[in-house]
């Protein structure tokens, strides 16, 4: 009977030693799809990056070209009722002020 113990035993030992490896095989496998994962992701992510960067330089372009737009029709507008080069320059002057506080 002290056999069978004995052997019992080595098998356990075995089997147990091989759920181990088995169990490192697994985490080695999960660990490169993690990898493969997060160089996709991060691919994806620059992709976006890139995206919104050039959105935003195509927003900030148009928005330049708009306020530029826009201050030459309040000084054009302003041309209209004033008499001089110093009424213009002080209504300017008044407008962004008038701005600033808003």
């Amino acid at each position: 009977m002290a056999t069978k113990l004995g052997s019992l035993t080595l098998d356990l030992i075995c089997r147990t030693g091989n759920f181990t490896q088995g169990m490192r095989d697994a985490s080695s496998a999960a660990n490169r799809e993690l990898g493969r994962i997060e160089q996709s992701t991060n691919g994806a992510t620059n992709a976006i990056k890139g995206l919104a960067v050039a959105a935003l330089g195509s927003f900030s372009v148009h928005q330049v070209i708009a306020y530029t737009d826009s201050y030459t029709n309040l000084q054009n507008r302003l041309k209209l009722v004033t008499n001089s080069q110093q009424e213009l320059s002080t209504a300017t002057k008044d407008t962004f002020n008038i701005a600033q506080a808003t």
